[in-house]
């Protein structure tokens, strides 16, 4: 398994280097080359690329080097941090994008033109995106890892919106006088925007909720009372239970109170007995029973 979170991150890697940090740089410089609003929507969400798959990047890091246990809840959250920085960053440079697109539309000067280097650029971005896409399909059907799944998944995002701006591109050189074609380029800059925007609510959605420690699964409290319910002859009362949501998995403390005759050994075996059946119950969450006392319950709420 270590040897496949070092594949996972020389993949991401790879990634990061290309999709992120070189097309920030040769967006930006075709940009100012072109002055296609093409390129400036592209290096906005090289920018989030940027912040995202640098996190991907750092995690694999750790799970490469077996070092996931230091990092076992503050790894969940620095991925929903980055995330949510990340969509936020790109989502209000897109709104600026939509304005600058709609004047270029108006205007529709023709001094957008496109050079061989451009078209480099983009077939180029497809070949790699092709590439990668591939090997992160390989790796989910190898492991099922959530890193590969929402990577792959970002993969492809790109590899369509790469092959729509090849299409563009190729439409405004070829019929470079006809004034429709010509601004197809900002109906294609509006349209990737808003696919981009509403692909962003997801994650962000995601981001928000894990940083609350909100669980997603709404049945969750149904399941945990009629466990509880089931095993109530273990213990004397139950207080209430406490989330932390960090990535795909959900931390689950339950606060419980034991009869004062029940030895330590008697009242962990009955612990061990109640996480089993959550865990079992609930995908991806790992319980702790807490045993508290009335009084020292109270301590704690307060």
């Amino acid at each position: 398994m270590n040897n496949e979170y070092k594949r996972q991150f020389r993949t991401t890697l790879i990634n990061f280097i290309t999709a992120g940090a070189l097309s920030l740089v040769i967006t930006l410089y075709l940009y100012f080359q072109s002055r296609s609003l093409l390129f400036l929507v592209q290096c906005v969400g090289s920018v989030c690329s940027c912040i995202v798959l640098g996190m991907y990047m750092m995690i694999t890091r750790k799970l490469a080097l077996n070092k996931s246990y230091e990092y076992e809840y503050g790894m969940g959250k620095f991925e929903s941090i980055s995330t949510f920085l990340g969509y936020i960053i790109q989502d209000m440079n897109l709104l600026l994008l939509v304005y600058m697109s709609v004047l270029e539309f108006v205007s529709a000067a023709k001094e957008v033109s496109f050079g061989w280097f451009s078209y480099f650029y983009v077939v180029g971005c497809i070949v790699m995106n092709g590439y990668l896409y591939l090997n992160f399909r390989r790796q989910l059907a190898d492991n099922g890892s959530g890193i590969a799944a929402a990577q792959s998944a970002e993969t492809l995002r790109n590899l369509v919106m790469k092959l729509v701006y090849l299409g563009a591109m190729l439409l405004v050189t070829i019929f470079s006088e006809i004034q429709f074609v010509y601004r197809i380029q900002y109906i294609v800059c509006i349209g990737i925007i808003i696919v981009m925007l509403f692909k962003s609510l997801e994650p962000l959605k995601k981001s928000v909720n894990a940083l609350l420690d909100r669980c997603v699964d709404e049945d969750m409290s149904m399941k945990i009372v009629s466990i509880l319910a089931k095993h109530a002859l273990l213990y004397n009362e139950f207080f209430t239970y406490r989330t932390r949501v960090a990535g795909n998995n959900i931390f689950l403390d339950v606060f419980l109170n034991y009869d004062s005759d029940m030895t330590v050994e008697t009242a962990l075996d009955n612990n061990q007995k109640i996480e089993t059946a959550l865990e079992s119950a609930i995908p991806n969450c790992k319980v702790n029973c807490i045993i508290v006392s009335g009084e020292r319950y109270e301590r704690i709420s307060r």
